[in-house]
């Protein structure tokens, strides 16, 4: 079963028609009134440019708005798809030894590079988080689920060259999938919105 919705309407032409008709309005009073009729056009060409004036400029803000809200979608997006390749890798866990930073192996050198990438990318979390509120909604809830797991992930990454290494290497490896699964759920929120823009 088809369930019809209402499209959302911008007012703001509605809005100049209004005023364009007050305006023709005007100037036919002014017409029956003022028998010099070249002033009376001087006065209408004028209100007319104004209008119109006032118009282009109104489009011109909505279009700049527009296209700055979809660039800070655009650096959302980018954001989440960093996440999804950083953890893409796996690490091998039977190379992992115990203790010593300066005897680490190939697998604990991932660990320390996967923690600096997720640092890296953490750091962009307040500004991300701040173009997810003017979106609210599932978009900003999404952006605070990748914030969550990526602080929790960079935790258990600090933990993994101690003698718990082995044990974390699972707990690293879920919280890798987790974190994936929750930047991926954020582009789907992101490319709603930007389906939604467009229609």
């Amino acid at each position: 079963m088809k369930v019809w919705r209402l499209k959302k309407t911008n007012k703001r032409p509605l809005l100049f028609t209004l005023i364009g008709t007050i305006v023709a309005i005007t100037f036919v009073f002014i017409l029956r009134s003022e028998p010099n009729l070249a002033t009376s056009l001087v006065a209408f060409g004028t209100l007319l440019l104004a209008v119109v004036t006032a118009m282009m400029i109104d489009n011109s803000r909505q279009q700049e708005k527009c296209r700055r809200k979809e660039e800070l979608l655009k650096e959302l997006i980018q954001w989440a798809e960093d996440i999804r390749k950083s953890s893409s890798g796996s690490i091998a866990p039977n190379e992992i030894i115990y203790d010593d930073v300066s005897m680490a192996t190939a697998s604990q050198m991932d660990f320390l590079r996967l923690r600096r990438i997720y640092q890296d990318i953490n750091t962009k979390g307040t500004y991300v988080k701040a173009i997810a509120k003017i979106y609210r909604g599932n978009l900003l809830s999404a952006t605070e689920s990748v914030i969550y797991k990526l602080d929790e992930a960079i935790e258990i990454l600090e933990g993994c060259l101690t003698s718990k290494a082995k044990e974390n290497f699972e707990k690293v490896e879920n919280y890798k999938k987790l974190l994936d699964g929750c930047a991926e759920e954020l582009i789907i929120e992101a490319a709603k919105i930007k389906t939604r823009d467009i229609s």
